[in-house]
């Protein structure tokens, strides 16, 4: 799932999941290794060529419509088995929902939603990890949460996933896009930043376990039963004067 070549292979199964997504070396083939025709497969839209397992690469790392156009495409031939070549998204917002085995436990908002907060955020995290990018710890709540969740069950029950050992858990991070044409699945990330979010991680473990660790069963219980838990102990140290 985190080779965006075998992740759109894999969701083009349920109509509408993804745009249309193609390994850029088979798509050369199709064009007879001319780069300028590549347009042809994309007939009514603009197209971007990235890599395969670019999570965090630069947009250095990026080919579009119009740099092979005007043939500043950098060899893309050669490199070409590390690429895929995808119909390019109008993205309005950008979303990441956390998915176990059937079910959505966390949604959150791709980056930022403030422009000046995201920017910040950006610097410094450029000045520390030399990416820029993530920050995606912001809840997304309402009727956009649930038409997030409705979106991904929907289209994780239409997939069939090949050469997967039988009761093998799935734990995935879908970034899903917010386009004209809908709701559509971006990439796959195994490895999630924001499985650091504590809050993301203990909904997590509810879920795999059926049970909140013992830090939020405390927590819940001093917050739930606060006053209780002060009367208990007030009158048990009240007796130890005694």
């Amino acid at each position: 799932f985190g080779d965006k070549d075998t992740f759109g292979k894999i969701m083009s199964q349920s109509e509408g999941a993804t745009p249309l997504t193609m390994n850029l070396e088979d798509a050369l083939k199709k064009v007879g290794n001319e780069p300028k025709k590549l347009k042809e497969l994309f007939p009514t839209k603009d197209y971007v060529i990235k890599p395969v397992d670019g999570a965090l690469s630069s947009f250095d790392d990026f080919v579009k419509t119009d740099d092979i156009a005007k043939g500043n495409y950098k060899n893309v031939i050669q490199r070409s088995r590390g690429h895929i070549i995808q119909e390019r998204m109008n993205i309005k917002k950008e979303y990441r929902a956390h998915f176990l085995n059937g079910e959505v436990y966390g949604v959150s908002h791709r980056n930022i939603p403030n422009e000046k907060i995201r920017d910040l955020y950006n610097k410094i995290s450029y000045k520390i990890n030399k990416t820029k990018g993530g920050g995606a710890f912001i809840p997304v709540i309402g009727k956009k949460r649930k038409e997030i969740e409705e979106f991904t069950k929907l289209h994780m029950k239409n997939i069939r996933v090949q050469d997967l050992p039988k009761d093998t858990s799935l734990h995935l991070a879908f970034d899903i896009a917010d386009t004209p044409d809908g709701l559509k699945f971006v990439e796959a990330n195994t490895s999630m930043g924001t499985f650091t979010n504590p809050f993301v991680n203990r909904k997590f473990n509810r879920l795999a376990t059926g049970r909140w660790g013992q830090d939020v069963s405390v927590g819940g219980g001093l917050v739930v039963g606060g006053g209780t838990t002060y009367a208990f102990s007030s009158e048990k140290n009240k007796k130890k004067k005694r």
